[in-house]
């Protein structure tokens, strides 16, 4: 692994973390957790530049910030979400924007079904529960999700690729 790779390695993976402990505890995606993901891809891509489509990257980065976008407008999705969302396709191109999607499919079912046995199962004040499951509780009673943890668990499941 060249030393560019472990550089964007490391600014794509630690602010992924990041956005998904900011989203858990506060419903909250940083904008600067965005922008290290696109400038570890502008990194990767430099590093990599002949082995890599920079077109369908970029389509493909355009194609999730639109969609979700429009989530947006709806109030589906929060603005963090819509723009870690762009990042993430940013790295993802095309052979992996499907895997993704599935992946993501896949989690948020999982946790908002957690949320909804959580929601329906709990019966005490949020107060009585350890402070680490504290937000879950919250989100659990008013019915909001953090988007950004299907998000990172999907890119986290689906990007490591690049690096292989």
């Amino acid at each position: 692994m060249a030393f560019l790779d472990i550089v964007s390695a490391t600014l794509l993976f630690v602010p992924l973390g990041f956005a998904a402990v900011s989203d858990y505890r506060h419903m909250i995606v940083p904008n600067w957790a965005s922008g290290l993901i696109a400038i570890s891809f502008a990194v990767f891509a430099a590093a990599r530049w002949t082995a890599i489509d920079l077109e369908m990257h970029l389509v493909i980065a355009a194609v999730f910030f639109g969609i979700s976008l429009i989530f947006w407008f709806a109030g589906w999705l929060g603005g963090g979400d819509v723009k870690l969302l762009g990042a993430v396709g940013l790295w993802l191109g095309t052979p992996y924007a499907i895997a993704f999607l599935f992946l993501l499919a896949v989690i948020s079912a999982v946790l908002s079904s957690i949320l909804l046995a959580v929601r329906w199962l709990s019966k005490s004040p949020v107060e009585v529960v350890p402070r680490v499951f504290q937000p879950a509780m919250r989100m659990a009673r008013s019915g909001k999700y953090a988007y950004g943890i299907p998000i990172v668990l999907a890119a986290l499941a689906t990007l490591p690729r690049h690096f292989l």
